[in-house]
């Protein structure tokens, strides 16, 4: 991903009302609803009815034909228009304040056909954290040309302990061929799993699959963990900095269908640092299982993937699988186990640490849970359900992992460019703080490099 659509600009603070997990749902038919547009960005989705200005005149190259509501040319939807635009210009459309109760889901359909299609995301921010570009966390991201058509996506959002918005981003690729369009955005509360419990004994010693995720769809059962920085991503095709012709890091394409159009999960480290993590979570679990996922891990600086065993209130137990460093141009496969003394409440959780330098995106796909029945018992693990909140502190100290507990970051800042971030100097002190890269001119005290990266800037005092 391009450090243009991972950059999260500060949202106009502008809302005309507050709601929390009731229906939303705008077919942009006589407005933008509860939507509108960033001042922060490049451009602005538009409503429009019929053929985008790129496509008229008989020339298919961007944009839709007619809205999705009411399949005709007299119905509205919202699209970026491109012809005017560069590679790389971002559209904000922002949501007004959620208050998540209960978890949210939102569905919409996008219309993504053109030559030089670019990327369309949906972004979670905090409202609370004022600083929307570590706080913010990326749900969803698709890119290249999806089609001649209307394509539909659904995804359940991350629980927030904090009021937040929604942002849906649209990135021009190039060539003024990208039109994006969306359409019948609907924001409504997760529906109560209504999968009945199995009825039927199991046999003893039969295999039970308790989920089976290729990730073509959505994410299955599996979260973006709190505790993690980075989040994982649906990606299909290469990954961001590997396009181009240009080998650096991540997947050519799935392993479920092996090709461009087949999905998986990776986290994207081109706008990171080395030493921060992707958490991916599972729901709870209640007896042991068993768990298979292939792997890609492949990149000049590699950092590491584990998979771990963590309490419901958040602590680590043990690690039951890790791996690290480059291990080639292709998917692999692992298998885990959870010991059978594990009889509490429990999570899996898929950590990926970055290496550096922007060249270790870790991918997973076709992950696979299952059970073996024990012999001597007929214990089945219930329908999966959520995972109890978090608490804040919970140890997960996996080695490599710069995070140590599931406490958000909100302000994070590093020294680095002689800038000082939000921090104010009082105009009374009486010694000033002062940058420095080196060690401090005073002989037996002090810093001699700063903490960062080893090399760069710091504040003196």
């Amino acid at each position: 991903m391009s450090s243009k659509i991972q950059k999260i600009s500060r949202p106009s603070l502008h809302f005309s009302g507050i709601y929390g997990v009731k229906v939303k749902e705008c077919t942009f038919e006589s407005s933008l609803c509860d939507w509108h547009n960033s001042n922060n960005d490049d451009l602005d989705w538009a409503r429009h009815s019929g053929l985008t200005s790129t496509r008229r005149g008989g020339k298919i190259l961007t944009g839709p034909l007619d809205d999705h509501t009411m399949a005709n040319h007299s119905g509205f939807y919202l699209y970026m228009e491109t012809s005017a635009t560069r590679n790389g210009q971002t559209a904000d459309l922002i949501s007004d304040i959620l208050t998540d109760l209960e978890g949210s889901r939102i569905t919409f359909w996008y219309y993504m056909h053109g030559q030089s299609m670019g990327k369309l995301a949906v972004i979670v921010w905090p409202i609370s954290d004022p600083y929307p570009d570590r706080g913010a966390q990326l749900v969803w991201l698709v890119s290249g040309d999806e089609g001649d058509k209307w394509n539909f996506i659904s995804l359940d959002l991350t629980q927030q302990k904090m009021d937040y918005k929604i942002i849906i981003r649209a990135e021009v690729g190039g060539s003024g061929t990208s039109d994006i369009a969306i359409d019948d955005v609907t924001v409504a509360p997760v529906p109560e799993s209504t999968t009945p419990e199995p009825t039927t004994t199991p046999i003893p010693g039969s295999v039970i699959t308790l989920s089976e995720c290729t990730f073509q769809e959505n994410m299955c059962i599996w979260k973006n963990a709190p505790s993690g920085i980075i989040p994982w991503a649906r990606f299909k095709g290469e990954t961001p900095t590997r396009q181009g012709g240009n080998i650096l890091t991540g997947p050519a394409s799935d392993h479920s269908l092996q090709s461009n159009q087949g999905y998986y999960l990776y986290m994207e480290t081109s706008a990171h640092r080395p030493g921060e993590a992707a958490d991916l979570i599972s729901p709870a679990l209640n007896a042991p299982v068993k768990m298979s996922f292939w792997y890609f891990m492949h990149g000049l600086t590699m950092g590491n993937l584990s998979v771990l065993l963590v309490s419901s209130d958040g602590h680590l137990i043990q690690t039951l699988w890790s791996d690290k460093g480059d291990k080639g141009d292709n998917w692999l496969k692992a298998t885990v186990k959870v010991p059978v003394e594990q009889t509490n409440s429990y999570a899996l959780m898929f950590r990926a640490v970055e290496g550096g330098a922007g060249t270790s995106d870790v991918a997973i796909d076709d992950v696979i849970i299952t059970q073996i029945v024990d012999p001597d018992s007929t214990k089945i693990i219930p329908a999966l359900t959520s995972l109890p909140p978090l608490a804040d502190g919970g140890s997960t100290s996996a080695p490599g992992g710069r995070r140590s507990n599931w406490t958000k970051i909100l302000y994070q800042c590093n020294f680095d460019h002689s800038s000082h971030c939000n921090w104010t100097r009082p105009n009374a002190e009486l010694m000033p703080w002062t940058f420095r890269s080196d060690s401090t001119p005073t002989t037996g005290t002090g810093a001699n490099r700063d903490h960062t990266s080893g090399q760069g800037s710091g504040l003196n005092g």
